[in-house]
């Protein structure tokens, strides 16, 4: 099934969140209460402490400290470039220990001013503030340690258990499978891409032109990613940061024109995905000899497993993405024509030569469909082809939809049922909290209609037949053994939702 492919890689370099606001909070509003407990227990009582009023003035007066925390902290992210800060939004474990010990200072501090102020000497102020920060490190040190488990322990269980899940999957022990069920652009192929076999003398000229036109620095390193199929991608860094480069190949340019329309219209509103870089004159594609490149925002994370938290998240997403008006001047409609099927049908009838071991199943389901199409549901735009290969998360979180060039103005509750054969899936049948969890999410921004309701098991049908259509077509021209296989898994989604799956699917949307 679809979740356990193996995905996109997108960068697994190391990182760690770090829960930095509870930490320094619990710090702001401890320091005080640190200084005057160890000041007691070491015989010398700071003035004011034995009242509510007093150690509120000492709880306003070791503000600054932490203050002074955030201040640094501000000023590294003013001298640090948009692209580094999308790319490592949290800070490293060596920074949460530097924190650590210059909170624990802080208090150490604050207890030395004090009684140097009440008249102590300096030497024994000294050591009895030393004390005082060895005890609040102690007292912090959990919540560094909670990092560390969660993330070289914990995290570590978690990827095992995904990798085993991929290893152990059907699909996994077949040979060249490392595609997904409804990947991009109508196909499932999906190359392994690297560096020293992408990366010749015209696609690095390509690259660096498309960097020439471009304010985003001097290119240092170019790693060729496996991202799709008919598109080619690389991961280029520079002295300003990192950025994924697209050779864009499986659509014209006025498809390519109408990704970058609708993604320039959302940008502002902060919705998670990889955005286009302009060029200097203005414009994003470069082309160079036969090839159409773009630079895009690098976006660190990898592919998720599904669960009832990423599908949620992505029926979320899907559901702020349908409340976005459709830009002026787009023009982009779905890629495959229900006449596109009767057309291959019919020519198909009258070279019996040529049909494959598919072709009654695929007239037999194209017949069971038409007489549904086309959908008399609420149109917008739709992203095609929400897939976990063309999502990114990061540490649970989804970070960016990417590769939109499959985007067109169609029915909205195509975008749920093309998600749905990619999250809604476990074991190769349907599972139904899956699909209640992304309803859940797309409904909380905009709820279905009872209609988008009782069509949505038709929709799903025909995302998963149209995509076996594009495997059949391409198969009768040249066979082979991957397209075969995938058009069996197809078939078979189809005769699933026709039967069992599709009562288990109408049973959740009405319920």
């Amino acid at each position: 099934m679809p979740h356990f492919r193996k995905g996109r890689v997108i960068d697994k370099s190391p990182n760690t969140e770090f829960p930095l606001l509870p930490f320094l909070l619990m710090l702001a509003c401890g320091a005080p209460l640190i200084a005057v407990v160890v000041a007691e227990w070491l015989g010398t009582p700071i003035p004011g402490a034995g009242n509510a009023l007093g150690f509120v003035f000492l709880a306003i007066f070791g503000m600054p400290f932490f203050g002074l925390l955030f201040l640094i902290r501000l000023v590294n992210r003013r001298f640090t470039s948009a692209s580094s800060r999308k790319n490592s939004q949290s800070r490293s474990l060596g920074d949460r220990l530097k924190l650590l010990i210059t909170a624990s200072l802080s208090v150490g501090l604050f207890l030395l001013l004090s009684m140097v102020y009440e008249g102590e000497d300096l030497f024994s102020s000294l050591k009895k503030g030393l004390i005082a920060s060895f005890l609040c490190a102690i007292i912090g040190l959990p919540i560094f340690l909670y990092a560390v488990i969660r993330k070289w322990v914990l995290d570590g269980i978690a990827l095992w258990i995904s990798r085993r899940i991929i290893k152990d999957s059907p699909e996994s022990q077949q040979p060249q499978s490392t595609e997904s069920t409804i990947p991009s652009s109508m196909h499932t192929s999906y190359q392994n891409l690297n560096s020293e076999a992408n990366l010749d003398n015209t696609a690095r000229n390509a690259i660096e032109a498309a960097f020439d036109a471009s304010n985003v620095g001097n290119i240092q390193q170019i790693a060729g990613l496996a991202l799709g199929y008919a598109n080619v991608n690389f991961k280029a860094t520079t002295d300003r940061g990192v950025y994924q480069v697209r050779f864009c190949r499986a659509q014209p340019r006025e498809r390519i024109e109408d990704e970058i329309l609708f993604l320039g219209s959302i940008q502002k509103s902060g919705f998670p995905a990889a955005y286009p870089i302009r060029r200097n004159d203005g414009d994003f594609i470069t082309e160079y000899g036969d090839e159409k490149v773009m630079i895009y925002d690098f976006i660190k994370g990898e592919t998720p497993v599904v669960c009832i938290q990423s599908a949620g998240q992505i029926g979320l997403a899907l559901g702020r993405l349908s409340t976005f008006p459709v830009p002026e001047g787009y023009r982009s409609t779905p890629l495959i024509d229900f006449q596109d099927l009767l057309d291959f049908r019919d020519e198909m009838r009258s070279r019996e030569e040529d049909r494959s071991e598919f072709f009654e199943e695929f007239s037999r389901q194209t017949d069971a469909l038409q007489s549904h199409l086309p959908f008399d549901l609420p149109r917008g735009f739709v992203h095609g082809d929400v897939f976990p290969d063309n999502t990114i998360f990061k540490d649970g979180t989804l970070a960016a939809l990417i590769d939109f060039e499959d985007s067109a103005i169609d029915v909205l509750i195509f975008d749920i049922g093309m998600a749905l054969l990619g999250f809604g899936y476990q074991q190769e049948k349907i599972d139904p909290t899956l699909v209640v969890a992304m309803l859940r999410g797309y409904q909380s921004v905009r709820p279905l209609s009872i209609a988008e309701k009782e069509a949505l098991p038709l929709v799903m049908r025909w995302c998963a037949h149209g995509m076996a259509f594009w495997h059949l077509r391409h198969f009768v021209k040249t066979p082979n053994q991957r397209q075969h296989r995938r058009i069996h898994e197809l078939q078979q989604l189809v005769r699933g939702l026709e039967g069992e799956d599709g009562d288990k699917l109408r049973t959740v949307l009405l319920s």
